[in-house]
């Protein structure tokens, strides 16, 4: 956390692939819990997680509250919010619209729900959305 009093949250990383480098990755300093589909061997400690492919994220959400952890929140690449969001497993998005004309990535995924509140950070549109079925 930048710029914010306290310590930083427990780190929840998803690496299907073992695409991360586990030696130069920021991530793995300070508290964390690795999921993946298969052990690796360099994951220090005793905080690596094996997750189904046919419920990934309610096994990765089971033992996030078996860790005591009862908040979580997710800033993740398109895919991993998509999934999150199309299966409602979310509470509340914060959604930052910048009048920026962006050209290339992956468009966003494109939350509904009860607006509850919006403002402004310089010229990016924050939009504070719950989901209504939570």
């Amino acid at each position: 956390t930048r710029n914010y009093p306290g310590s930083d949250p427990v780190k929840l990383i998803i690496d299907r692939q073992h695409r991360i480098n586990v030696n130069d990755h920021p991530s793995f300093q300070g508290d964390y819990l690795y999921f993946s589909y298969q052990k690796r061997r360099n994951i220090p400690g005793e905080n690596q997680y094996i997750i189904s492919r046919d419920s990934e994220l309610e096994s990765i959400l089971h033992e996030v509250m078996k860790s005591q952890i009862n908040s979580v929140i997710i800033e993740g690449g398109s895919k991993i919010i998509r999934s999150f969001y199309n299966q409602g497993l979310w509470d509340e998005a914060r959604v930052i619209t910048t009048p920026n004309v962006l050209e290339e990535g992956i468009k966003a995924v494109n939350v509904e729900g009860n607006l509850i509140n919006e403002y402004y950070i310089d010229n990016d549109l924050v939009q504070i959305i719950k989901n209504p079925l939570s």
